[in-house]
């Protein structure tokens, strides 16, 4: 009988070794990035692109580790393959090129593997202003037997041709795909090109069709960003009368009451938060619209009083939304201000910019601003004062600047009005010092008002009283 050698029971168990790193990398990596994969599919198939977009960045994440942990195992090609439609399909092209041109050198692949490789890569040098190149490996596809591919890539080659201003081959291009996929190529690539007419109509007959995509929200943004306001606000409200799912309707309109909100349109946005409001099932979606409508009437407000009777009407609606307790703590701050009496009025003026850049509302701020020049002439913060009123009451501004010329002729914001540096005249530099003193001050104060405010954590199971 021959020996066992010494060192054979460890050679023996090498190749077990390998096998089990083998199957750790296929099911770690290659079969969580299938499954991954899968899924963003599904949803890409039915339209619904940005939110396939994390699957396959997640797909690809899972493949990574593949490529990195196991280099030269026979999943490998596998690995590559998901990694790069993972990558190319949740928008980042940069890795996405190597791995796609690594699989399609390999032989032996699948040829529905290589065509969606193919798709994968054509998308990205599209997505690269690599139009020719681009299109040249996505024509072929065009006509390939399985739709979902051939529809993609249709859509692909039409955004080349549209780029390279050849309308002809886009229109062929798109004859082969429905009607809806269609005109949402043609309206994206109508904004890309700044062919805002065009995308106007097209985003419209979509809306009235209740043809509902996540990228409204960001072409409502660019089309506002463009100028074109009656046309977002035209869209808006026909997908509010179309048959669109609930949720579309409450994001279109809180996007657009956002636009609106920030260009001071605030009759408009009041509408949209109402809607979304009256449409929503989502607990956190109506606190943020009630929140928003209290910082709407915060732009009415004319004292103190009036701001806190609108926070404590909303308050039962509105609780726990972050933009809720920020104003409830602006207000606190410009209450302890509004309250200090220094005569040099630093407090005051500071209570004033607490109304005017955290509770959004000027024409308490311009109330506040005023008291200074009324209650103390004297005070050097005064002529600031009615420099900062100007700002916010417009119809009032010049009698302001004139009263600053008159009364506080020496002043830096007289020489301002010249066209002077306010810096030259040491008050300048001494209000700030004023102000800097009574903010920190100020602070202090805040934060015991805040800890008072705040109830205390309730004692956990078996503490120490």
């Amino acid at each position: 009988m021959t020996p066992r050698r010494r060192g054979a029971p460890a050679r023996a168990a090498v190749p077990l070794l390998l096998l089990s790193l083998g199957a750790c990398a296929y099911f770690n990596g290659v079969y969580n990035a299938k499954e991954a994969q899968r899924a963003a599919d599904r949803l890409a198939r039915s339209g619904r692109e940005e939110e396939a977009a994390p699957f396959y960045a997640s797909a690809a994440e899972k493949a990574e580790t593949v490529l990195t942990r196991y280099p030269r195992t026979r999943w490998r090609p596998d690995a590559l393959y998901l990694s790069g439609r993972g990558y190319a399909f949740s928008q980042r092209c940069e890795p996405a090129l190597p791995r796609l041109t690594e699989f399609l050198a390999l032989p032996h692949r699948s040829a529905d593997q290589r065509d969606r490789a193919t798709l994968a890569l054509g998308s990205c040098l599209v997505r690269m202003n690599k139009y020719l190149r681009g299109r040249a490996l996505l024509d072929p596809l065009t006509r390939h037997r399985d739709r979902p591919v051939a529809t993609l890539a249709s859509l692909w080659a039409s955004r080349a041709s549209i780029a390279l201003g050849d309308n002809d081959a886009a229109r062929r291009y798109l004859a082969a795909v429905d009607v809806s996929a269609a005109e949402w190529e043609l309206a994206t690539a109508s904004l890309e090109h700044r062919e805002y007419a065009r995308a106007e109509s097209l985003f419209m007959r979509r809306a009235q069709r209740g043809d509902y995509k996540d990228e409204v929200l960001s072409a409502l943004r660019e089309l506002w960003a463009a100028g074109r306001r009656d046309a977002v606000e035209a869209i808006a409200v026909r997908y509010d009368s179309a048959k669109v799912r609930s949720s579309a309707k409450v994001r279109t309109h809180m996007v657009v009451a956002t636009l609106q909100m920030d260009d001071g349109l605030d009759s408009l946005a009041r509408r949209h938060l109402l809607a979304a409001r009256r449409i929503t099932t989502d607990t956190l979606v109506d606190r943020e619209a009630a929140a928003r409508l209290v910082l709407l009437a915060m732009a009415r407000v004319t004292t103190l009083a009036d701001a806190k009777d609108a926070l404590e009407r909303a308050r039962g609606e509105a609780r726990n939304d972050a933009l809720f307790q920020g104003l409830a703590h602006s207000l606190v701050l410009a209450r302890i201000l509004e309250r200090r009496s220094d005569l040099n009025g630093a407090s005051l003026f500071l209570a004033a910019e607490v109304a005017r850049d955290s509770l959004r509302a000027p024409r308490l701020a311009a109330r506040l601003f005023l008291r200074i020049p009324e209650n103390a002439p004297r005070a050097l913060l005064a002529p600031r004062a009615l420099f900062a009123a100007a700002l916010l009451e417009p119809d009032s501004a010049e009698t302001y600047r004139a009263r600053v010329r008159e009364q506080y002729a020496s002043s830096p914001y007289a020489l301002l009005l010249k066209g002077g540096d306010p810096g030259e005249s040491p008050a300048y530099g001494q209000a700030d010092v004023l102000l800097s003193v009574a903010w920190a001050d100020a602070l202090r104060a805040y934060g015991d008002s805040l800890q008072k405010l705040t109830p205390a954590p309730a004692p956990t199971m078996g503490a120490t009283p």
